[in-house]
């Protein structure tokens, strides 16, 4: 997670380990694999100006797709197609 170019909610980087926010991996029948997570955070930016938050996804090697399998084909063995969501809310003081 950045709010605008700091990244924000994420595990401390120790050695050659580096710190992310959500970490899971799955292997699927075809050797392919897939991730799942999810997180609540609260931030408390300090400030009344518009912010900009991203999603930053990392990859150790290979190419990352989102909501979909890598062969993306419609066969039985093909993975699944999922979906993704990102709910934010003002909180007033």
């Amino acid at each position: 997670m950045v709010r605008g170019s700091t990244a924000i909610y994420k595990g401390d980087d120790a050695g050659n380990r580096v710190g992310v926010s959500i970490g899971s991996l799955f292997y699927g029948p075809g050797g392919e694999a897939s991730s799942s997570g999810s997180a609540i955070f609260l931030d408390s930016p300090a400030t009344t100006s518009a912010t900009t938050y991203k999603v930053q996804v990392r990859t150790q090697t290979g190419t990352m797709f989102i909501n979909r399998s890598i062969d993306d084909t419609n066969s039985l063995t093909a993975g699944q197609r999922t979906a993704s969501s990102i709910t934010v809310m003002e909180i007033a003081a």
